[in-house]
């Protein structure tokens, strides 16, 4: 969450939206105004450069860094499931977009992770990784 804010407020500022993470809807016009609107909420990227970025830190982070910021955080590492090493840059961007199916379909395949043996989401599955916990010695 400490990203997505670091990264949404200068998108915000260079991509003026009505709303920082809402929007409004005119539902009603009379006369040419707006007499009624309804305010939606919005918790996902939105507009290009929102989706460009996020894809680049989830991309650029799994492949270099071996985890997002909250991954390292919480001692975590992507990992290539075969060779148990660094992943590819090709395996980060399917990872990518195996999360993005992975929440398209009502977010069916991050609660597979809590039915998989292995604990693999369909984004591990589709570009072979798995996420392992470093050892604290």
């Amino acid at each position: 969450m400490v990203v997505g804010f670091a990264f949404a407020l200068p998108l915000a500022i260079l991509f003026p939206r009505q709303g920082f993470l809402s929007t409004s809807t005119c539902t009603q016009f009379v006369s040419g105004m707006c007499v009624s609107s309804e305010t939606t909420y919005v918790l996902a990227a939105t507009t290009l450069p929102d989706f460009l970025v996020t894809g680049f830190y989830f991309v650029l982070t799994w492949w270099l860094l071996g985890g997002t910021a909250g991954q390292r955080l919480l001692s975590l590492r992507v990992v290539d499931q075969t060779t148990g090493g660094r992943i590819s840059f090709r395996q980060s961007v399917g990872r990518f977009f195996g999360y993005l199916l992975s929440f398209w379909v009502f977010c069916l395949g991050l609660i597979w992770v809590g039915l998989d043996t292995y604990k693999q989401g369909w984004h591990d599955k589709l570009a072979h990784t798995c996420v392992l916990r470093n050892r604290r010695v």
